[in-house]
């Protein structure tokens, strides 16, 4: 015949099987569930948040792809250079020109596209070597998510502040703002 015999102290549950010659032991808390259950319990709270915390602070923004002509074809070409990404997670590709307008300095996207990223945005620089350093005029992009984020891909121009002195500036930046990450640069020859 087979006996089972069952002690419970304070809230472990320990089970004597003489037959099977071993004790199972079981702990309980005072709301009846057991150790293992909380710690998975806990495991996927944590997960989640973690997921929710990654995606607000990692996710890039959506981008919009646009494809518009040359507003002022009376602009003057003032320098121009060709983007370079910073490695392979933070690539920038295309052309971008700096003109003197009818209306003012502008620059000009030439097939543009970068990775994206959570706070990317573009700067000026007077880094003739393309870095991003305190100096730095950030431009915001028209159509751009937030404040002006570089969201935009293709061919666009991007109209500078009138009170800025667009001569002195010497490269182009895509920069990373949450993380100061520099995606990519154009120097402007």
């Amino acid at each position: 015949r087979t006996r089972t015999r069952t002690r419970t102290r304070a809230r472990t549950r320990i089970d004597f099987h003489p037959q099977v010659g071993r004790k199972k032991v079981t702990h309980r808390s005072e709301d009846g569930m057991s150790r293992k259950v909380k710690i998975i319990v806990a495991a996927g709270v944590f997960v989640a948040a973690l997921a929710v915390v990654g995606y607000i602070f990692f996710a890039p923004q959506p981008t919009t792809t646009v494809d518009e002509t040359l507003a002022d074809e009376s602009a003057e070409r003032v320098r121009s250079g060709q983007f370079s990404g910073e490695d392979a997670a933070h690539d920038v590709s295309g052309t971008v020109a700096m003109y003197r307008g009818k209306d003012g300095h502008f620059l000009r996207f030439e097939s543009y596209d970068a990775t994206s990223g959570p706070d990317v945005f573009v700067y000026l620089s007077e880094s003739a070597e393309g870095k991003h350093d305190e100096e730095a005029v950030r431009i915001p992009t028209p159509g751009g998510v937030g404040e002006g984020q570089a969201t935009m891909r293709g061919n666009f121009s991007v109209p500078l502040p009138k009170d800025l002195d667009a001569k002195k500036f010497r490269s182009v930046i895509v920069w990373c703002k949450r993380f100061g990450v520099q995606f990519g640069h154009a120097v402007l020859k």
